[in-house]
């Protein structure tokens, strides 16, 4: 399971099930991994572009 590093203390499903479970944290700041924040910097390009 991939998963934010802060959710993990809040989920008590994952504290039980720890022994069938592998966790994988992401980065505290990784847009290269998250589409969307492609999809966000392809539109804040071209506005901040077309702006000028």
């Amino acid at each position: 399971m991939v998963i934010e590093r802060h959710l993990s203390p809040g989920l008590p499903w994952v504290a039980e099930r720890r022994a069938q479970i592998e966790l994988f944290y992401l980065p505290s700041y990784s847009p290269q991994l998250n589409p969307e924040e492609r999809v966000i910097g392809y539109f804040q390009d071209r506005r901040v572009r077309y702006a000028a």
